[in-house]
């Protein structure tokens, strides 16, 4: 995305050479957030790499140091700019400490965004702030991504996207029934995730559109009415494939969800996509264009639309004079090196420093391992935990003789949930046992939890009793 006018319209505003990294304060402020928010960040980074459908999210963090490149270190003269970068160290300073009391990573990537946002607009003042932030918009989508199933709206889309297609094959006169994001076919039951996991991810599609509307340079208002899209252009990939995947196993017997040809066409689908979206943005782009003369009944309309299509970009047409030195000394107001901001940014520096401190030593306290504790409330408490009778007994000829339930509490945010089955056949005590990690007010469910019945995932031991 890039709003900019061109450079000869552009007026050029006197500024001063810009002090070198680690000479001016923020660079100072950057590095104590980044060291302060790096534990809870990383502790973020950890709960999406265990989602496997979200292993992309790394190039959400690349991005935005690579974007560094386009700009150079420039100081600017204007106060409003640097009265939002006071005030979003701050807003960083508190959220640091809050992510830590309330033990939240989100809350830490959030205050890191912030900060990163208040850096560079001290730092790169010869750009436009919305060139600036869009920047940090992979940031922002990071902050999207679900760590949970309970969060996570691809559930929502696999329930549709079986509905819709049931739909497709009703017209198509072949039998089946769908149920939640099942689909039943004569050949067996086909669920949705086949094609809404994986490459077919929602959230993949999303990141993709975004890179290349950056990578695109398109307007605000055409990136905007695109990323508002995504769910129906999720939604119509998702169907397609699914419709097409079902037909072509009841009508030609071609399974097309198995191994890597599942992965391939998601792929195909997600190119086909991506590439309708770039077709999209375009013809909008072309019809969104500014007018490049104005009439002389119908000036005031034509700047109007040049300003909210180009918005917040300056309408190219208009050009600006370059300011006096007499207007320019007015303007001049970095309030960054005065008293009262320069107090505000060090308290902001403090708390970055007592939350991030306070935050490596929680987090420390949380991964030491500690005994497990007995249960002390309900096993059906919120139903996070399970109960002796979820598996048989008898069980495969193996009758049960205890069950236990240990639980773990890590913070206030974060518990651990132990389920042990011990079984006796043959002289033999089988254990079957069952982890269920919890985190913020979601359990992270799809790494870890296993249906109790799908016991090839199950940890077991075998121990053989004495005479």
């Amino acid at each position: 995305m890039d709003n900019a006018p061109p450079e000869d319209l552009q007026a050029e505003l006197p500024a001063s050479e810009a002090k070198p990294i680690l000479r001016d304060v923020t660079d100072w402020l950057l590095l104590v957030a980044i060291l302060g928010l790096l534990p809870m960040i990383a502790l973020h980074c950890v709960d999406l790499w265990y989602r496997t459908d979200l292993k992309f999210f790394p190039i959400l963090f690349l991005v935005p140091l690579f974007s560094l490149r386009k700009g150079k270190l420039a100081s600017h003269t204007q106060k409003l700019r640097s009265q939002f970068t006071v005030g979003l160290f701050a807003a960083g300073g508190v959220g640091a400490l809050l992510s830590a009391l309330y033990f939240s990573p989100w809350l830490a990537l959030l205050a890191g965004t912030l900060c990163a946002i208040g850096w560079l607009l001290q730092r790169f003042g010869q750009l436009e702030w919305y060139q600036l932030v869009s920047w940090t918009l992979p940031l922002w989508v990071a902050m999207l991504l679900p760590i949970s199933d309970a969060a996570d709206l691809t559930r929502w889309l696999e329930t549709e996207t079986a509905r819709a297609t049931s739909t497709l094959l009703d017209i198509s006169s072949i039998p089946q029934l769908a149920a939640n994001d099942l689909v039943h076919l004569r050949s067996g039951p086909i669920s949705a995730n086949l094609v809404c996991r994986d490459v077919g991810n929602p959230y993949l599609l999303l990141t993709l559109v975004l890179l290349m509307s950056m990578w695109t340079k398109r307007i605000v208002s055409v990136t905007v009415m695109t990323l508002l899209t995504i769910p129906l252009w999720a939604w119509l990939a998702a169907v397609s494939h699914f419709f097409l995947g079902c037909y072509l196993l009841e009508a030609q017997e071609k399974n097309i969800f198995a191994g890597y040809r599942n992965v391939a066409s998601q792929a195909g689908v997600l190119v086909v996509v991506l590439g309708s979206i770039w077709c999209m943005q375009y013809a909008i782009q072309v019809l969104l264009s500014p007018f490049t003369a104005y009439s002389t009944t119908a000036s005031g309309v034509h700047k109007f639309f040049n300003w909210a299509v180009l918005w917040p970009g300056k309408d190219p047409l208009r050009k600006r004079r370059s300011l006096t030195d007499d207007e320019l000394a007015k303007r001049i107001g970095n309030v960054v090196g005065n008293k009262y901001p320069l107090v505000i940014l060090g308290v902001a520096g403090l708390l970055l420093a007592i939350g991030g401190g306070y935050a490596i030593v929680r987090i420390s306290n949380d991964r030491e391992f500690e005994r497990m504790m007995p249960l002390s409330f309900p096993i059906d408490d919120e139903n996070t935990a399970l109960a002796g009778t979820d598996l048989a007994d008898p069980f495969n000829g193996m009758k049960q003789v205890n069950f236990e339930a240990f639980h773990r509490t890590e913070s206030a945010y974060s518990e651990q949930y132990e389920f042990r089955w011990t079984y006796l056949a043959d002289r033999q005590r089988i254990t079957i046992q069952v982890d269920l990690p919890r985190r913020g007010y979601y359990r992270i469910e799809e790494f870890y939890e296993t249906p109790v019945n799908e016991l090839s995932d199950l940890r077991s031991s075998t121990s053989r009793i004495d005479d």
